[in-house]
């Protein structure tokens, strides 16, 4: 890591400190990270680009971005939100091409996030899912939106922010240099800024999905910039430091003359949102990059930027690093991944709410109104609930540590090797029969899927609390034949979750590339005429197809009755004709686009259900690989282990069966009747 600190001259120039540092991370090989500081006489640039693409395109990527903006720049006096814009285009424009000649490179791409800083004014840049963000009298602000198909989710109202945590398509970038052709960059004036005693902090991924926003404030506000820099990426390491980790901070003096609250907006041209400025006042170049100086009396060559190759190969559209299924449990000890909890949720969620229901009533924790009711009211919603959702309907509980617990929400495909047994659901009881019952029971109506969900739930907790009791006891009794079996069933078991986990990330790796084409011609929709997608989206939709061939007839026969007219314009029957024709073009037309959106909504939906399918099952896995090396690992220490090491897996596993045996206690209090719907 590196950290270097400068002063600034000139307007708000004078009054700006930076740091800057980049770091490899705790995962990665290299680092395709690049920031930049460009300094000239009369503006300073800050920036950060996160490469992706190949053994070594993210390193490149970034690079070149950053290296072409600068050079793009030579001959700006006073930059523009249009002009930054066109850097930036051209930046897109070298790295596509470059990636399209040079095979290694294909598909390379990068993100770029930044701030220009001149006379009283600041221009924020943004491509990608790098950040920008601010820390003004103790509150902290996110400056840039993220270009990733989840944020247009939420933007949309397709899912909530809450929703968004753990999605599978929460790292899918929608805009980025370098892949495509063209891309359109962010690039505006910021209406209240710069103002004295700002701070600001320009970061990669890598920090903040490992680092809080509040934390960042806390970093920005008690520590100096280069503090700042060097805690933050620490703390990211700290973490798991699961991607490369760059950051640069600022800071606006307490003497610049500009207050929080006082700013004037910037005249803007209407039509291009760019600022007029004399391009006179320019009085040359002088700058560096990453502590490399150079102005306009020595020849200009590429600035040093810190960044290198990484041998991860990332692909462009999808931004979420492949898991090694090997650390699946360090992820969940460092509390950024739970498997067994993300495993739980959807199925364990009715069972949970009815839970804390009856756990309520029975402690009195009610109100005392509420403590008499012997029958459990709950909303409409909740009767209609569905067992398990990815996203949407789930009322999280609090989470309960089921580091062990092992879903079989489908038994017949489970591939867990502990067999599950059918048992006959519980005789529902009914309200009077609850009332005549001295204990207290809390009697729920339900659909009959969460009913299914508590019996399965119940009768795998069975089965997991016994094998816990087996384990348990087994410390305290002479060694088994059966341990050395259970280490060969627990390897090959784990073996075979392993190759399917593989083959069922690139399932969704593909389904997320589907949804992510789709949810793109639904944006397209918005800005163009939806008939020039019905070619697109006839090639999956029977009623598009349709629609299609009537409206090109229709529009072929007003063309020739329109053309026949243009010889003949007194013939009255043929102007008949075409105002019929016409009238038909249009209500086919109508038909057409309402059969386009139509197509374009379900197939958003069905990739998106695809997903939801697929990530349900890779939980499913997920959490079954971890039950397994939990098995291989309690028989390691009871063939092989010292009496220490056996008597602290005694204790975890005695822990963990209270923790089972208690769920399943309030679980088998609970009495359901079917909802009435």
């Amino acid at each position: 890591m590196s950290v270097e600190t400068s002063p600034s001259v000139e307007d708000v120039l004078p009054f700006l400190s930076h740091a800057s540092g980049t770091d490899i991370g705790m995962r990665r090989e290299e680092n395709q990270d690049s920031f930049g500081v460009l300094q000239l006489d009369q503006c300073h640039f800050y920036v950060v680009a996160d490469g992706m693409g190949g053994v070594k395109g993210g390193a490149v990527a970034s690079k070149l971005a950053i290296e072409v903006f600068s050079k793009c720049l030579e001959g700006v006096a006073v930059p523009s939100p249009e002009s930054l814009s066109e850097a930036l285009r051209e930046a897109n424009r070298q790295i596509f091409d470059r990636g399209n000649t040079e095979p290694s490179l294909a598909g390379m791409g990068t993100t770029f996030v930044g701030i220009a800083f001149f006379e009283q004014k600041m221009i924020l840049m943004n491509v990608g899912d790098s950040r920008v963000y601010r820390v003004r009298e103790g509150q902290i602000s996110q400056l840039t939106q993220d270009h990733t198909l989840i944020h247009e989710l939420i933007m949309s109202g397709a899912i909530s922010p809450e929703q968004a945590e753990d999605h599978p398509v929460a790292h899918m970038l929608t805009r980025s240099l370098g892949p495509t052709p063209a891309v359109e960059p962010d690039c505006w004036f910021s209406p209240d800024g710069p103002a004295c005693g700002d701070r600001y902090l320009l970061c990669s991924d890598g920090l903040y999905n490992l680092v809080s926003d509040d934390e960042i404030a806390t970093l920005l506000i008690e520590n100096s910039l280069e503090q700042a820099v060097e805690k933050s990426i620490q703390l990211a390491n700290e973490r798991g430091g699961t991607d490369n980790i760059t950051v640069i901070t600022l800071e606006v003096g307490e003497d610049f003359p500009v207050a929080p609250g006082s700013f004037e907006v910037p005249e803007v041209d209407s039509e291009s949102d760019t600022l007029e400025l004399d391009a006179n006042e320019f009085n040359g170049v002088n700058g560096h990059v990453n502590g490399t100086a150079f102005s306009d009396d020595e020849p200009q060559s590429s600035p040093l930027i810190s960044g290198a190759v990484s041998i991860d190969d990332i692909d462009v559209a999808d931004r979420e690093s492949e898991e090694d299924p090997e650390e699946v449990e360090e992820e969940n000890d460092k509390g950024r991944y739970n498997p067994n909890w993300k495993a739980l949720a959807g199925i364990f969620v009715a069972a949970a709410c009815l839970v804390i229901g009856a756990a309520y009533v029975q402690q009195g924790l009610r109100q005392p109104q509420q403590a008499q009711q012997r029958v459990t009211q709950v909303p409409q919603a909740q009767q209609e609930l569905k067992a398990p959702a990815f996203r949407g309907e789930e009322v999280s509980p609090p989470k309960p540590d089921f580091a062990s617990a092992e879903i079989d929400s489908s038994p017949s495909q489970s591939e867990d090797p502990v067999i599950v047994s059918e048992e006959p659901s519980p005789e529902p009881i009914l309200e009077e029969e609850a009332e005549e019952t001295e204990e207290t029971v809390s009697v729920v109506p339900v659909s009959e899927d969460v009913e299914s969900e508590l019996v399965s739930r119940r009768k795998h907790l069975t089965i997991l609390a016994e094998e816990l009791r087996h384990q348990v006891s087994s410390f305290d009794q002479p060694l088994s034949g059966s341990v050395g079996s259970i280490l060969t069933e627990s390897s090959n078991t784990i073996k075979v979750l392993e190759d399917k986990l593989i083959e069922l990330r690139a399932e969704v790796d593909v389904a997320t590339r589907k949804l992510a084409v789709w949810y793109g011609r639904r944006k397209r929709i918005e800005s163009i005429d939806p008939v020039n997608l019905a070619a697109e989206v006839a090639v999956v939709s029977e009623s598009v197809r349709q629609s299609k061939g009537a409206f090109e007839k229709a529009t072929w026969d007003y063309l020739k009755a329109a053309e026949t007219l243009r010889y003949n314009p007194t013939d009255s029957e043929q102007k008949q004709l075409v105002v019929e024709l016409t009238q038909k073009r249009k209500e086919l037309q109508q038909q057409l686009v309402l059969d386009v959106r139509e197509a374009i909504d379900q197939e958003v939906g069905v990739a998106d259900h695809r997903i939801t399918e697929l990530a349900l099952e890779r939980d499913k896995l997920e959490e079954q690989l971890v039950r397994a090396r939990q098995r291989l690992d309690y028989a390691k220490v009871l063939m092989h282990g010292d009496s220490e090491q056996k008597e602290a897996k005694k204790m975890e596993l005695s822990s963990e069966l209270e923790i089972v045996e208690a769920e399943l206690s309030q679980l088998q209090e609970i009495r359901t009747i079917p909802s009435a719907e």
